[in-house]
């Protein structure tokens, strides 16, 4: 038993064999692609719309699924018998978005000016926010002035020596002996 999952018909595109279809890209691009044929088909792609150095994507029939990378712009080709149906759906429907006269929503409105009630309120606030930073910083300093311990200061007395002097007599008179 084949199960097809076709979803939204409204999205399938009928192509004649042998047409080019422009899938454009300003960088690098996933292409994807669902093609359904009642016969046997070639899908190419190729950089330029004359299908020159074109590269064989797939060779089946039935209900195909096609994803390829590109960089720029592609052109794809179906090549089948005259006389079969080619359908196409490409996920770039679900990201076309038509151009339209609609009210937009979504535009950024210019900033309004501030009321002078508020900015001379807001100024207010700020001077009084600068001035409790003022005072938290010097209840601050207080506080740690407070607790840090104070050196205690120790004197220190250096013994004096005395330089001991012999007198000159004695030393010569022992010498003598």
């Amino acid at each position: 038993m084949n199960i097809f999952k076709i979803g939204n018909l409204l999205q399938w595109d009928s192509v004649s064999a042998g047409d080019v279809i422009q899938f454009e890209a300003t960088g690098a691009r996933r292409v994807k692609l669902e093609v359904n044929c009642n016969a046997e088909y070639e899908v190419w792609v190729a950089p330029t719309d004359d299908m020159e150095g074109a590269t064989l994507l797939a060779f089946t029939s039935g209900l195909a699924f096609i994803e390829y990378v590109t960089k720029g712009d592609s052109y794809v080709q179906f090549r089948a018998p005259k006389d079969v149906s080619v359908f196409v759906r490409g996920f770039a429907h679900d990201q076309r978005v038509a151009p339209s006269q609609e009210v937009v929503y979504t535009s950024i409105t210019p900033r309004q000016s501030v009321n002078p009630d508020m900015a001379r309120m807001m100024q207010l606030m700020k001077l009084n926010e600068l001035a409790r930073d003022q005072q938290q910083a010097r209840q601050l300093a207080a506080l740690r002035a407070e607790l840090t311990p104070k050196p205690e200061t120790v004197e220190v007395i250096e013994p004096v020596v005395e330089p001991v002097v012999e007198p000159v007599a004695e030393v010569v008179a022992d010498a003598a002996k």
